[in-house]
């Protein structure tokens, strides 16, 4: 059977380079030492640690996405969680309780 390639999409496009974008911000030496960090003072998930588990941290997770709401917040400290794997992915993955926990911690940051 002939094979017909078939052209990308311009949402697939847009995907591609909204990706590509995100990636040149995560590989700046000025976000590599920040995560460092941050991972060397909070070096337990900070999700767990709220519910008074002990699981080390994996990712540096931005509360306010620094790619829609503005790129003030990539570098906001405030900003910043550690959260383990099964954290960081459950919160991408939709998690609203632990999207409002993250929400609650950051406003808590802000008063203080």
């Amino acid at each position: 059977m002939p094979f017909i390639q078939k052209k990308p999409t311009k949402l697939f496009d847009a995907r591609k380079q909204r990706k590509e974008e995100r990636g040149k911000l995560y590989a700046t030496t000025s976000w590599r030492k920040l995560r460092l960090a941050y991972l060397q003072t909070f070096p337990l998930c900070q999700l767990c640690e709220a519910a008074g588990r002990v699981t080390p941290g994996a990712d540096v997770h931005h509360i306010h996405s620094p790619f829609v709401e503005g790129e003030s917040y990539m570098y906001e400290w405030e900003n910043l969680l550690t959260l383990c794997k099964d954290c960081h992915g459950a919160l991408h993955g939709g998690d609203e309780e632990k999207k409002e926990q993250t929400l609650k911690i950051y406003e808590e940051r802000k008063r203080h």
